[in-house]
């Protein structure tokens, strides 16, 4: 299951438009992104469920039309982007050797698995480490071969360099899901993480972010970021989506 998921994603090259609402720091903010070759191209829709107007508005179709016609800055952004997608597909290639697996029932075709660390396996980098005090569940797909959702909890505290650089406290939490979109794409509908924990010299940190993706609306593999820069301009409603969970 995991060399097929790893696989699709790689091999997908599917561009979409879809709805993100991040929810950080207390605020709700509602994007309508569009994806292109270059990079992503997104628009603030409202905050805390108040569509943007007025100047606020204004300021925001002035962003999108400076980035349409730099497609330097989207391309760098996009290379980070890519940068922590190819992480995130390192740290799932390890999930085989880093755990202990136990079937946990199925439904249908939906598998539960539950994982807990295997005491065997030792992290290659910080990330993998914080992944290696993790237990909990993933969903699969047995038809599809396809990765429905994980949870996962902190099993105990995670000290970077004996604790030096810092370290996340037990019982933090993640979630992640993904839906099959449409076209033979799969992508991601929520993430929810929940951290605590100190950084290099005492300074506190906690994470609190949830992130929803939904209206997802194929778009042509060869869309430009001025015609992506023209689409979010039109149909900016916000009516589906503002009140996401």
């Amino acid at each position: 299951m995991i060399g097929n998921e790893l696989q699709a994603q790689t091999n997908d090259h599917t561009l979409w438009r879809f709805h993100e609402l991040q929810q950080r720091d207390g605020a709700r903010k509602l994007y309508d992104v569009i994806e292109t070759r270059i990079g992503d191209l997104h628009r603030l829709l409202a905050v805390n469920e108040r569509p943007l107007t007025g100047s606020a508005a204004v300021t925001e179709e002035n962003r999108i039309q400076k980035l349409a016609k730099d497609p330097s800055r989207v391309a760098a952004a996009q290379k980070k982007l890519e940068q922590d997608v190819k992480e995130g597909r390192s740290l799932l290639r390890t999930f085989p050797s880093a755990f202990i697996f136990r079937d946990e029932g199925q439904q249908g075709d939906l598998l539960k698995v539950g994982f807990v660390p295997n005491p065997n396996y030792k992290p290659a980098s910080h990330e993998a480490e914080v992944f290696h005090h993790m237990k909990g569940t993933m969903v699969l797909d047995t038809k599809a071969k396809r990765l429905v959702s994980i949870d996962g909890r902190l099993t105990s505290p995670v000290k970077f360099w004996y604790g030096l650089l810092g370290h996340l406290d037990a019982s933090g939490t993640f979630h992640v899901e993904q839906r099959y979109i449409g076209d033979g794409h799969w992508d991601e509908i929520l993430m929810d993480v929940h951290m605590d924990g100190k950084a290099l010299f005492f300074r506190t940190i906690g994470v609190r972010e949830k992130e929803s993706y939904s209206d997802y609306q194929e778009e042509p593999e060869n869309i430009s970021l001025q015609e992506a820069a023209q689409q979010l301009g039109k149909d900016t409603s916000t009516t589906a989506s503002l009140h996401g969970n």
